[in-house]
């Protein structure tokens, strides 16, 4: 059975919020926004694009 993209988003968003537990939202963001960029730093090191 495939996956419809209106549950994959819901699985994200849910896995999203229990990750989160009881931090601010805001707070979330600058630490996600933080480990997308460290990760992105590590890609290009490599060589890899995205």
């Amino acid at each position: 059975m495939a996956l419809k993209k209106s549950q994959l988003y819901g699985s994200l968003w849910q896995g999203g919020d229990e990750l989160r537990g009881g931090m601010d939202t805001s707070q979330y963001r600058d630490e996600v926004a933080a480990l997308a960029a460290r990760v992105d730093g590590h890609l290009g090191k490599m060589g890899v694009t995205p």
